[in-house]
This record gives structure tokens, sequence and C-alpha cells, in this order.
């Protein structure tokens, strides 16, 4: 079984152990079965190959539930980027690299021509910082009692994700996410959108990082509590680290900036 598969279905037994956690779980189930959501939306979280959306395996319900709640409480950036069409067939490698030559600025894409058992089909880069409206899972009241949901605007810093096309599971999509780097672009069979997603609470994965280091390793320096509290910080303001090296820590620990100088 593949580490995003066993993932899976610790993310059903953790929702199915608490009721918030079943109530999302079945708000996901009734809103894939009902239509609730656009298939361009869902196919890009997930998509089980030709398996209707409504009959998806639990575990895979529990992980879509988890990555539409990370999105909807603005956790994850969602950036769209228009493509010439949509993706062909897997082994069809030159024709999607050939869609993908001239994507808006500042996007670049590139589709691995052999994988060879990578990781992700290719890579999508940005070359300059990207602005994101995030939703916050709160409500504005205007003047005349009116109401609209309250989002931010934040600044994603020029990086790269890898690239999934085609069929890629809801648990795939969460591990990229949350695991594997903070980000991952989707661009699903049938669509001719990538969806970039961008996790800006990256920080986690800083902190486990810096909390596995040997502490009888003199090549790596000590990281105290408030290292690791700068550090989540940093991450947070910055959105998410371009990768995960240790020798990241500290430029990142010394451009920490104020979150209010990133929102508006």
């Amino acid at each position: 079984m593949t580490v995003h598969l066993s993932v899976a279905k610790a993310i059903l037994d953790r929702l199915m152990s608490d009721p918030a956690g079943i109530k999302a779980f079945h708000t996901a189930h009734q809103g894939l079965r009902s239509g609730r959501w656009s298939h361009e939306y869902v196919d890009s979280i997930g998509q089980h190959g030709v398996r209707a959306r409504s009959s998806w395996p639990m575990e895979q319900v529990a992980a879509f539930a988890e990555v539409h709640g990370m999105i909807a409480r603005g956790t994850v950036a969602m950036v769209p980027v228009g493509t010439d069409g949509p993706p062909n067939r897997d082994d069809q490698r030159e024709a999607n690299a050939a869609a993908l030559a001239d994507l808006p600025d500042p996007f670049t894409a590139y589709v691995n021509p052999t994988q060879n058992g990578a990781d992700a089909d290719g890579f999508l880069s940005w070359s300059e910082p990207i602005e994101v409206s995030l939703a916050t899972g709160l409500i504005e009241r205007d003047v005349d009692g009116s109401t609209r949901p309250y989002s931010v605007h934040y600044r994603i810093p020029a990086g790269t994700a890898p690239l999934e096309i085609g069929s890629s599971l809801p648990s795939r999509t969460w591990l990229h996410l949350v695991l594997e780097g903070g980000s991952v672009a989707r661009w699903p069979y049938g669509h001719d959108c990538i969806r970039l997603f961008v996790n800006l609470d990256y920080a986690e994965a800083i902190e486990r990082l810096a909390a596995s280091l040997e502490p009888d390793d003199s090549q790596q320096p000590a990281i105290s509590d408030d290292h690791r509290q700068a550090v989540r910080a940093a991450c947070r303001a910055l959105g998410h680290p371009p990768a995960l090296k240790h020798a990241d820590l500290v430029p990142y620990m010394l451009d920490v900036r104020p979150v209010q100088q990133l929102l508006w």
C-alpha cells in the first residue's frame, strides 16, 4: 500500500473519532453525491480514474473533506492557471508539454518526459509573487445589515510546485500539501485549467524537521524553542518555503516580517 493510501485511512479514522469530523465527512459525502461543487473543483482536489465522484472509497472522501476544509478556512490558497486545453493520456507527455508551453505570466511548466517512478509528472513554477484572496470562514456585515464572506489578501512568494496531471487521488493532494512540500499543481483530465494549491500554514513541517534533528549532530546548530517560533512566524508571513532544508531555517528566521505587511 502506498503512503498516501495509508494516510487516507488514518484521516478517515481520525474524522470518525470526533463529532465535528463525522459532520465534515458527511457534508463532503453528501456534497459529492449531490454535485454541490463544480466538477473542475472536485477533480482538481482528486480524480479517481473513471470512477464517479459519488462512489469514492470512504477514505478518499475523508481526504477530500480535509483538503476542502483547508481551502474553506483559508489555510490553503488556490490559484487557477488557464491552459491551452485538457491533458492527454499520461503516455502523451510531449502533447501535454505543448499544451503547457504558453501559460500566462508568471507561470511556466515542465512535464517530465520519462517520469521513471518520479513523485510527480513535472513542475509548475512562478517567477514572481502571486497575490491571492483567501477565505477566513468569517462573515462581514455592512451598515445596511447585508453580509458577505470576509476574506484577506496574501502574497505568495515565487516558487515551484509538483505538477500532477490527470487522475490523482485526494489523499495524494493532501500528502503534497501537508507532508511533502506544502504545494501541488493539479491538471485533471477533462479540464483546461491548472489549480495551484499552496498550504500557507506549512510551518508545521519546518517545526517537525527542527524537532527531528539529532542533538549530538555537531554539523547542525541547535534549534531553540524561540527559534522554532520565529521560523513558524516567518513561514506564515512569507508563505511556504521553497525547500525543506535545514540551511533554510536561518535565512527565514532573519527575514521575519509582520503579517500585517502582507495583508491589505
